[in-house]
């Protein structure tokens, strides 16, 4: 049991470190650096490692853990507090270290305001709240460190603007110390986009600011930042057209506008594309979830052969794919699903050997499934339901052996179910091939199914005995027969199944 004379030693302490904080008057800069410290000790409420507890005058500050000093004159440079799992507030007397140039706090549960008084520190280099639980808004004061090499607030619970004194940053181009990072990510920021961002901000290589509250344009002067490699202003609420300016970025690698409110719902609202040629170094680009119209356009083939990722589900496309696609031989990730695309799929859509998910689902696509798409060898996901197929499943399905969802449902699809399509013993998800006009028997391939979860050939004109070996499938959680002809008895191990 802890003694009471313990407990009063400790609420001396207390009061001795706060009379030391607000009473005493300092006598050097070095005792300036420490009442800052011993401010910031105070502020934290929650140590559950326990990393303030080597903040005490048994050694000096500069060897107190994540405390930095420069050697020649003992002033704190460097905070590194990072996923220590601190709690509490920051002191505005933090502003007092002056010669700090990094200040890394990101990954704890810092909360409250980021003080204004950062902007007295006039020789930082890299500004690290990321992933704690800051509100109110950005501080204006920042833009005070022009010797800023990385800002990053992602993760918290900011809101309001950007703040337009940040445009006075224009003094970063004359430094070789100048801004390169800028990341904004998952906040509560609103209002438009400064529309010389890209003016004031020339050396910025990565701009991330998804998960806020943005509204209006892209602005154009995003086009001035020479070096930019990823503009990511995913989920917010932008609108407006694309601009076509944005191919002049050549060391670009990711545009991700996803979930925002692009376009017109018309033709034209792609346009941009045939100005992304130059950017060869493209790998992502995601447009998914706006409201972009009109067809793809032919150009798509000239994009970066780098490209791995092209999302542009959930928007109003209309007109169907380009041949020209086939010329995106790296593509790992394609998603045109819920669109209005019509026409066929591309004969040679086997050419994108390097496609490992398809999304084409809930269009209009018509004609007979490409048997290339065997040659898809690294397909894991492919989802073509719902649109207006026709022609029999393309046995070279069969060879696609990395599967682990298919889904062909809500279609035209005829004749009977290809015995190694049904046999394909990685499909361990999902395998539908419902609300089709598929006839015959269910293949006895289907008992090697032994790992999929999921099995809908309903409403079809299947018919014949249930295959007794439908009973090694012992991962199977729901089977869906209905709407068809069979005959026979059900495997007893299945009887327990939902559906």
């Amino acid at each position: 049991m802890r003694c009471s004379c313990c407990n009063t030693n400790k609420i001396l302490y207390d009061i001795l470190l706060m009379f030391m904080i607000f009473a005493c008057v300092p006598t050097s800069a070095n005792e300036v650096d420490l009442f800052a410290l011993l401010d910031l000790k105070r502020k934290v409420l929650k140590d559950p490692l326990k990393i303030m507890s080597s903040w005490n005058d048994s050694m000096h500050f500069c060897d107190w853990i994540g405390v930095i000093c420069n050697s020649t004159i003992g002033r704190v440079v460097v905070l590194d507090l990072e996923a220590q799992s601190l709690g509490g507030s920051i002191p505005p007397s933090l502003g007092n270290l002056t010669y700090l140039t990094e200040i890394r706090f990101g990954d704890n549960n810092f909360y409250s305001q980021i003080p204004q008084e950062f902007g007295r520190l006039l020789q930082l280099r890299h500004l690290n709240l990321s992933h704690n639980d800051f509100d109110g808004e950005i501080p204006t004061n920042i833009s005070h460190c022009t010797k800023l090499l990385v800002l990053d607030l992602t993760v918290n619970g900011l809101v309001g603007q950007i703040p337009h004194q940040l445009s006075t940053l224009t003094m970063l181009e004359q430094l070789s110390t100048s801004l390169i990072d800028l990341s904004l990510t998952q906040n509560g920021l609103q209002g438009l986009l400064p529309p010389n961002i890209g003016s004031n901000l020339p050396n910025l290589q990565f701009f991330l600011a998804g998960i806020n509250n943005f509204s209006g344009p892209i602005p154009t002067s995003f086009a001035n930042i020479s070096r930019l490699q990823i503009l990511d202003i995913s989920v917010n609420s932008l609108t407006g057209i694309l601009p076509n300016n944005l191919g002049s970025l050549r060391e670009l690698e990711a545009l991700n506008f996803e979930d925002n409110n692009l376009g017109n719902g018309k033709i034209g609202d792609l346009n941009f594309i045939n100005f992304l040629a130059n950017c060869t170094g493209l790998q992502d680009l995601g447009l998914s979830h706006n409201d972009l119209g009109g067809p793809l356009p032919p150009s798509i083939g000239n994009l970066s052969d780098q490209l791995k990722r092209l999302t542009l589900g959930e928007n109003v496309l209309s007109g169907s794919i380009p041949i020209e696609i086939e010329n995106l031989i790296n593509l790992q990730i394609l998603g045109m699903e819920y669109n209005y695309v019509n026409g066929s799929i591309p004969p040679n859509i086997g050419k994108l050997q390097t496609l490992g998910v398809l999304y084409l689902n809930d269009n209009k696509l018509t004609g007979p499934i490409p048997s290339s798409i065997g040659n898809l060898s690294l397909l894991t996901k492919l989802f073509i339901d719902r649109n207006k197929l026709e022609g029999s499943i393309a046995p070279s399905l069969g060879q696609c052996k990395s599967l682990l969802a298919l889904d062909l449902s809500h279609n035209n699809l005829s004749g009977s179910i290809p015995n190694k399509v049904i046999g394909l013993s990685s499909i361990s998800i999902s395998l539908a091939l419902n609300n089709n006009s598929l006839s015959g028997p269910l293949p006895n391939e289907v008992g090697q199914l032994v790992n999929l979860a999921f099995l809908d050939v309903s409403d079809n004109k299947l018919s014949g005995n249930i295959p007794s070996n439908l009973g090694k499938c012992i991962s199977m959680e729901r089977l869906y027969l209905g709407g068809n002809r069979f005959e026979g008895f059900f495997p007893q191990s299945l009887n327990a199944l939902k559906g």
